[in-house]
């Protein structure tokens, strides 16, 4: 049986919304059908019955490469994040002020309009949950600043306890990650129905010039 030549990639689980099978033909006239999930400069990478194929796009026949150059599909987002900042006054460990940042790196926007929420998360004393949440839009690969402060609130202290930081394109969250494994789960829902608390600090994104 004649078959393309390609980069077996692995089992892949989801697809690319907008994208369905299709015949595609290489230079030589060889066939095969498979649904199209991500492209770059040179190559496509084409998922054919659940396992990812890497191709040349130079492999293939002119109609498909016109099919490529107008298909809308894009990479992984690659998210990294990386705590810069901690000042915190006092010796206990329930601290005056503690004061928190973290640069958030996003690679791969490949022209799409992406947001990017930071979630803060603290103990009040009886349960671990909302501090305060910031979101920043991007359409370029970009490094961000998330800030925040705890301190005493209403006479009730705000301890940190960590952030979960989410990148979402077209309501389909692409990326998370988080100080704790666990916390994942304050981006994409509320605990208890509890809403963030508006933070008092002036600016709490900043864009890193590059």
């Amino acid at each position: 049986m004649r078959c393309f030549i390609a980069v077996l990639l692995g089992l892949v689980v989801p697809l690319v919304a907008g994208e369905k099978p299709r015949e595609w033909t290489d230079s030589q006239g060889r066939k095969m059908t498979g649904t199209l999930v991500e492209k770059n400069q040179t190559h496509v990478e084409i998922l054919v019955k659940s396992k990812r194929y890497k191709l040349p796009i130079e492999s293939l026949s002119e109609d498909d490469q016109e099919y490529i150059k107008n298909a809308d599909v894009y990479p992984d987002v690659e998210l990294d994040v990386r705590t810069v900042k901690v000042e915190s006054s006092g010796t206990s460990s329930f601290t005056d002020v503690d004061a928190r940042k973290i640069e958030v790196s996003v690679k791969n926007v490949s022209g799409r309009k992406l947001t990017v929420r930071c979630v803060w998360i603290g103990d009040g004393g009886k349960a671990v949950g909302f501090h305060t949440m910031d979101e920043h839009t991007l359409t370029e690969d970009s490094t961000l600043e998330f800030s925040t402060t705890y301190d005493f609130k209403g006479g009730k202290l705000r301890e940190y306890r960590g952030y979960a930081v989410g990148v979402k394109h077209n309501g389909i969250w692409k990326a998370v990650q988080a100080s704790m494994k666990p916390y994942e789960r304050f981006i994409y829902n509320n605990i208890d129905g509890e809403e963030p608390e508006s933070p008092e600090e002036p600016e709490r994104v900043r864009v890193v010039p590059k």
